[in-house]
C-alpha cells in the first residue's frame, strides 16, 4: 500500500486504500483519500528554552557554529518536510533531541486532495523483521480539516493562531502524542513512521457518522497507509545513476533537561550575545562515537564513563614542560570572575593525541559529564566566552 503517488494540481499524494471488499456491498475499496503528511515539528514551542512545552524536542543545532535550518523554537515549518511537499524546503530532514522518559508531543501538518471534514490519523514505527522497535508509535488522533484552496486542497486545522483574535485564522499544524513514554537512557534512536488515516467524514456529511478502518479492514493494518516520514540521501550507484537512499529520523535522548548555561542567551561582553545550544557532532561524540554513553541510565554511571574516557581512552597527554592549555585561553574578566574561552569543538574534532593541561581536562570533563542532562554545564564553541560561576570554580 502507499502506491501509486497521485499527482493532483502539481502535488504528489500517497493514496490509501482498503484492499478488501466492504462488508455487505461488495465494493473493492473505501474511497481514495489522497492524503499526505507534509511537515513535522519536534521543537514546537515559540520560545528559546529547554522544553517549554512538556514533551517537546529540545533545541539542537546542526553544528557548533550553525543553527539548524528549521530555525528552531517552533517558529518555522519544522525539522522534517516531505520530499514531495509544495515547499521550497521540501526534503528537509533534521534530528531531534529529547529528555528521556517523557511522553513526546509533535506537531504535524496534513494535506488532502479530497473534501474531508475530519479523519483519524496516526503512525506506526516501521520495524525490521527480527528487530525490536527503537522508538514509539504516534497515537491515533482526531484531525479536523479546513479548505485551503477552494475545491482543490484541504489542510489540517490546528489551534487558533491568536486566541484573542478570531480573525487571525487557525494553524495548519495539529498536536499529536507518542503512545507511550520514550526510552529511559542516553542514546541515539533511528525511526521511520508509516502514517495512516483511519476513518473519514466527507465534507458536507452529517457529523457523527465516521467509518473506521477496523470495521472494513479485517486483519489488516489499522487504517490505510499513506506516506512514510523519513529523509532522502542522494547517492550514486555503480552505473553512475543518482538514487535516493531512505534515511530514518534520528532521535537523541539524554537523562534530563538542561540547566545553565545551556538554553539561555547571555551577555559575554557589552557588545556580544551568545546562545548555548547542543549540536549534533557533540551528541555523536559523546553518545556513539568516542565516549560511548549509549545505553547509560544513571548519571553517576555517565560521569564515570566520561572520566574514564578523558583520562584513559582519548589519547591525550599532559604538557609537562610548559604546562600550556590546548583549548582554553583567558578572555578577560566579568567583575572579579575570570572569563575563559574554551574551544570544546576542537576537543571534539581534533582533540586526541594532543598535549593539554589541567584546564583543558577540567573543561572537557565538566562539559561531557553534563551530557547526562544535555551537555548541562559545559561550554560550546570557540567564540563562547562565558561569565559563569560554575565554570570559574572548575578552574579553582
Amino acid at each position: 500500500m502507499g502506491d501509486p503517488k497521485w499527482l493532483v494540481d502539481g502535488r504528489f499524494y500517497d493514496v490509501g486504500r482498503n484492499p478488501d471488499p466492504m462488508p455487505g456491498n461488495g465494493q473493492t475499496d473505501y474511497g481514495d483519500y489522497r492524503c499526505r503528511i507534509t511537515h513535522i515539528k519536534f521543537d514546537i514551542s515559540p520560545d528559546v528554552g529547554a522544553g517549554d512545552v512538556p514533551g517537546e524536542g529540545l533545541q539542537l543545532d546542526s553544528s557548533w557554529k550553525r543553527e539548524s535550518k528549521h530555525v528552531g523554537d517552533g517558529r518555522a515549518k519544522g525539522e522534517w518536510i516531505y520530499k514531495w511537499a509544495d515547499d521550497p524546503a521540501a526534503g528537509r530532514h533534521e534530528p531531534a533531541l529529547y529528555a528521556c522518559k517523557e511522553t513526546i508531543q509533535i506537531q504535524v501538518r496534513i494535506e488532502c486532495a479530497n473534501a474531508i471534514a475530519s479523519a483519524h490519523v496516526g503512525a506506526k514505527e516501521v520495524v525490521v523483521p527480527g528487530e525490536k522497535p527503537q522508538w514509539r508509535d504516534v497515537a491515533k488522533t482526531h484531525v479536523e480539516f479546513k479548505e485551503k484552496i477552494k475545491g482543490k486542497l484541504w489542510v489540517s486545522k490546528g489551534p487558533p493562531l491568536d486566541p484573542n483574535d478570531p480573525t487571525a485564522g487557525h494553524s495548519e499544524y495539529v498536536t499529536m502524542q507518542l503512545e507511550r513514554p520514550i526510552r529511559n537512557d542516553i542514546n541515539r534512536s533511528l525511526c521511520t513512521w508509516q502514517w495512516y488515516v483511519d476513518g473519514t467524514s466527507s465534507a458536507g456529511t452529517p457529523p457523527g457518522t465516521p467509518r473506521f478502518a477496523k470495521d472494513v479492514c479485517k486483519n489488516k493494518l489499522e487504517g490505510w497507509e499513506i506516506n512514510r516520514s523519513e529523509g532522502y540521501d542522494q547517492q550514486t550507484d555503480d552505473k553512475g545513476n543518482t538514487i535516493d537512499v531512505l534515511v530514518p529520523h534520528t532521535f537523541y535522548t539524554v537523562l534530563g533537561k538542561p540547566t545553565d548555561p545551556w538554553y539561555r542567551v547571555f551577555v559575554a561582553t557589552p557588545n556580544q550575545l551568545f546562545k548555548a545550544f547542543p549540536w549534533v557532532e557533540a551528541m555523536e561524540f559523546a553518545i556513539v562515537q568516542r565516549v560511548r554513553l549509549a545505553g547509560v541510565v544513571d548519571s553517576d554511571q555517565a560521569a564515570n564513563g566520561v572520566a574514564d574516557f578523558c583520562y584513559a581512552r582519548y589519547g591525550q597527554t599532559y604538557d609537562h614542560v610548559e604546562g600550556r592549555a590546548a583549548w582554553v585561553s583567558m578572555g578577560g574578566k566579568c567583575g572579579e570572575i575570570p572569563v575563559y574561552d574554551y574551544e570544546f569543538r576542537k576537543y571534539v574534532e581534533i582533540g586526541a593525541n594532543r598535549e593539554i593541561n589541567c584546564y583543558d581536562q577540567a573543561c572537557a570533563v565538566t562539559t561531557l559529564i553534563a551530557l547526562r542532562a544535555c551537555l548541562r554545564s559545559g561550554l560550546q564553541s570557540s567564540n563562547h566566552q562565558v561569565c559563569h560561576r560554575k565554570v570559574y570554580e572548575c578552574f579553582a
